[in-house]
């Protein structure tokens, strides 16, 4: 058999994290016009995360795992500036410490709207009983405790966000 030959384009876009085909044909004799194809992205990892811990060494490892799948991470020190970071942009998945000076992530959940982005819990530790009482109440896959691998966090976000869109 011989290949099909029509017109059309072939677009990519390619950015740390995103990549982006986008193929367009000419329409179909009968009217039927094309749907545009959707941005693959090649993991679930290679999203945007907004990471969320006030000690700035775990904040940096959180982002470079998952930078080194592919994703984009931005980081915050407090769950006030994370308030903030979600005003200026849109993340897919949000990893957040637990205990933080100021606001706890536990606040920070309840100041958000109910259609924000999963939240992945990190703590090293929750000494107070409204701490416990929030952890106790989270599904475990929301939860990832301190110290963990990189490889833990990457499978924990995977879990958390589902198949690519």
């Amino acid at each position: 058999s011989q290949p099909v030959r029509a017109r059309g384009t072939l677009e990519l876009e390619s950015v740390p994290g995103r990549t982006c085909l986008r193929l367009r044909l000419p329409r179909a004799e009968h009217g039927a016009s094309p749907s545009p194809s959707p941005c693959y992205r090649p993991n679930t990892a290679a999203r945007v995360v907004l990471v969320i811990d006030d000690d700035p060494l775990v904040g940096r490892l959180i982002a470079d795992s998952v930078e080194s799948a592919g994703g984009r991470a931005v980081v915050v020190r407090s769950a006030e500036d994370g308030l903030t970071a979600l005003e200026d942009e849109r993340f897919d998945l949000i990893v957040c410490d637990c205990m933080m000076p100021g606001m706890t992530g536990w606040d920070f959940e309840r100041s958000l709207p109910r259609d924000r982005p999963p939240i992945l819990f990190v703590t090293g530790g929750t000494f107070t009983p409204e701490g416990r009482s929030f952890l106790a109440g989270l599904a475990p896959e929301r939860l990832l405790e301190k110290p963990f691998k990189p490889s833990q966090l990457l499978a924990r976000i995977e879990l958390l966000l589902g198949e690519p869109d």
